[in-house]
């Protein structure tokens, strides 16, 4: 036994706020709604030609949800203005908005496996968070680092996830539990500046993680086993079988 989970987030639109939820469903892409639409720039040719906050950080004040949660595989999504105002995710109107704040023509997409800038699930734990607070000297909100899944380590350690890497993490002791490998760590960019509830840029983030954390924090995993995850899950972790050589 290493954590707990903590929080869950799914990201019904890329860049967007995020949703948070009781339990998830793993899929072999990822939580089962998360960032399956995203705003495209029209006429982009580039690797990632998506709208994301480093184009636009208005959009983080955005919040797309899912009418439905229990079912995000088919629900409608809404999406609250910074104004307030409810839209449906196709609505000309909400196109409209996007496009003066970004300055350019977009358009909707969807991608059954994910918008995914990396890889399909992230993880981040409330000690990594906490420590790096401390360092930066500002209180620093979990969405500003924008994870599916936060955990509290049952070590003190800073940064516990970082010995997770190559790991298996298996959530909850359910029929269904799912599984998930940490690749990787996750390497950070300038969205982490971004205060969720502004959008006001504080360089003094990144700049903190680069400096002491070689710009990275949090992990990347992919799915071992699909199945749920539950706030409040045990997190278990079933360290990987040396390479035995034969002669």
């Amino acid at each position: 036994m290493i954590a707990t989970v903590t929080q869950l987030f799914h990201y019904p639109v890329k860049s967007m706020r995020g949703q948070s939820i009781q339990e998830a469903r793993l899929g072999w892409h990822g939580f089962t709604g998360d960032r399956r639409f995203a705003f495209t720039r029209t006429g982009n040719t580039s690797g990632l030609p998506f709208l994301s906050a480093r184009e636009c950080p208005g959009i983080i004040l955005y919040q797309a949800a899912f009418i439905d949660p229990e079912h995000p595989d088919r629900s409608p999504i809404a999406v609250t203005t910074p104004s307030g105002q409810i839209l449906p995710l196709d609505s000309p109107q909400l196109v409209q908005e996007l496009e003066a704040l970004y300055g350019g023509r977009i358009h909707l997409s969807q991608l059954w496996r994910g918008t995914f800038d990396s890889m399909d699930v992230s993880l981040i734990s409330g000690n990594a968070i906490i420590s790096t607070s401390a360092a930066v000297g500002q209180p620093l909100e979990v969405e500003r680092f924008r994870p599916n899944i936060v955990v509290t380590s049952m070590e003190t350690k800073a940064y516990p996830e970082d010995k997770w890497v190559g790991e298996l993490l298996i959530f909850g002791e359910r029929q269904d539990s799912a599984r998930i490998r940490a690749n990787r760590k996750d390497l950070r960019c300038t969205i982490v500046n971004l205060d969720p509830s502004t959008a006001e840029r504080s360089p003094d983030v990144l700049r903190e993680i680069a400096r002491n954390r070689r710009n990275l924090l949090g992990v990347y995993g992919s799915a071992e086993r699909t199945g749920t995850i539950k706030v409040g899950d045990t997190v278990f972790l079933r360290q990987s079988n040396p390479i035995q050589q034969h002669t």
